[in-house]
């Protein structure tokens, strides 16, 4: 099953992407962010291509990646070993369990790397950013945000422990 399929707020890529699933393949995940709230799990993810259609804010800018947030809610059962990121990897949505639950996997190319868990069947996308990746690979760097509110606040990307960044869409 597709990650697209439990994107409830899907309109915020489908402006950047159309139809084209934008959450299938390889992406490059950023960072890991656990909250007590909810309890949630967020994704920092890279997206595996560059969107055709650019917002005109974006145009003359040089950004050559997209990232965004991806924010799983109600999560039990999660077991995480091995992770080193920015790695690459592979979200992936392994069996409905009933009573609007699914069971989430992210693989990724390392031996030893395991994150899975539980989690409610509506999934949000958040934070959607462009940016330049810079020489070492990292994303650190100046970015521009799809919504004007967060370019003027997060010019660049905040420490992991910013919770109104990470843990609020």
């Amino acid at each position: 099953m597709s990650l697209d399929e439990f994107v409830v707020n899907s309109q915020v890529l489908g402006a950047l992407y159309g139809d084209v699933p934008a959450l299938v393949g390889n992406l490059r995940l950023r960072s890991v962010n656990l909250s007590w709230i909810g309890p949630t799990v967020t994704l920092r993810v890279d997206l595996a291509c560059f969107p055709v259609v650019m917002p005109q804010e974006w145009r003359g800018a040089e950004l050559d990646t997209v990232q965004c947030q991806l924010e799983f809610l109600g999560v039990e059962h999660l077991v995480m070993e091995g992770w080193n990121p920015p790695v690459v990897a592979r979200v992936d949505v392994v069996r409905r369990l009933g009573f609007g639950r699914i069971q989430v996997e992210v693989r990724a190319g390392e031996p030893g790397a395991v994150l899975s868990f539980e989690c409610s069947d509506s999934v949000l996308v958040g934070r959607v950013t462009a940016f330049k990746v810079q020489g070492d690979g990292m994303d650190g760097g100046p970015r521009v945000h799809v919504k004007w509110l967060d370019s003027r606040l997060y010019g660049t990307l905040p420490d992991t422990c910013e919770k109104v960044y990470y843990e609020r869409f």
